[in-house]
């Protein structure tokens, strides 16, 4: 998928081509080289795209990438969700708010860990439970109004029902699959450049081990504050590392 091809792919321009090409369900066909175009499988039929025309239409997403000291990244400013609401199996479910301002930390963890394996393997199911772990099917006791109402009107998070859930979100179209994984991608993006000195733009990695490692650091050894700390805010929880951090470095 896209983040793998930016991370593999070192040329920018191949790696706008080549997800071009996945967008478009087109296969580059091998010992076909040409320096005026490519042949290219669409299903059964094989065509040709001149150099031009490949140019032409690979502007069109542009507005996916920026760039950082010559390395292709993936616009951070992606980060809007327009799929507040999914219907799979006859289900309504709520996704996170924009840049995942409503997430907390113990769906963050899992959902990280489903997104790195997600890239990494291309395993369907890796996506499916990415998106199971935000989003979820409406708390029938919250409302807007509501007083119970923090800013979000999802269900709990519960990673025990990550498989059921993520074998419901193998329904969905693989448009919306795609368009969901680019927000949380956008969001995940904003919120390594939101925060540089916890996470590496490049290289902003950290496994479940190294997310608890951190929930350990912040409850000061007293493992009953740590559902407090996986049931806080995730900005709220990368501020104060973030803050943290910067007073070492002026110590």
């Amino acid at each position: 998928m896209l983040c793998r091809m930016i991370e593999t792919l070192k040329d920018p321009h191949t790696v706008k081509v080549s997800f071009l090409f996945f967008l478009l369900g087109l296969t580059p066909q091998e010992g076909k080289p040409s320096d005026e175009g490519c042949y290219l499988w669409q299903g059964d039929w094989l065509i040709f795209l001149d150099t031009e025309t490949i140019a032409e239409m690979t502007a069109g997403v542009d507005f996916l990438f920026t760039n950082d000291e010559d390395y292709l990244l993936l616009n951070p400013q992606i980060s809007a969700n327009h799929f507040p609401r999914i219907t799979v199996r006859k289900k309504i479910l709520v996704g996170p708010s924009d840049k995942l301002m409503n997430v907390r930390l113990n769906e963050f963890i899992h959902a990280d860990s489903m997104y790195h394996q997600f890239i990494k393997t291309s395993d369907p199911m890796a996506l499916n439970k990415l998106l199971a772990c935000l989003w979820r099917r409406k708390d029938p006791q919250i409302t807007e109004d509501s007083p119970l109402y923090r800013g979000d009107l999802r269900i709990a998070f519960n990673p025990y029902t990550l498989e059921s859930q993520g074998g419901i979100m193998s329904f969905l179209s693989e448009q919306v699959k795609l368009g969901c994984f680019l927000f949380y991608a956008g969001s995940r993006g904003f919120i390594a450049r939101r925060f540089p000195n916890l996470f590496s733009v490049k290289t902003s990695s950290y496994s479940p081990d190294a997310y608890m490692s951190l929930c350990y650091d912040l409850c000061n050894g007293d493992v009953s504050k740590i559902n407090l700390i996986l049931d806080s805010y995730i900005y709220d929880v990368f501020m104060f590392l973030e803050n943290s951090i910067e007073n070492k470095h002026k110590s």
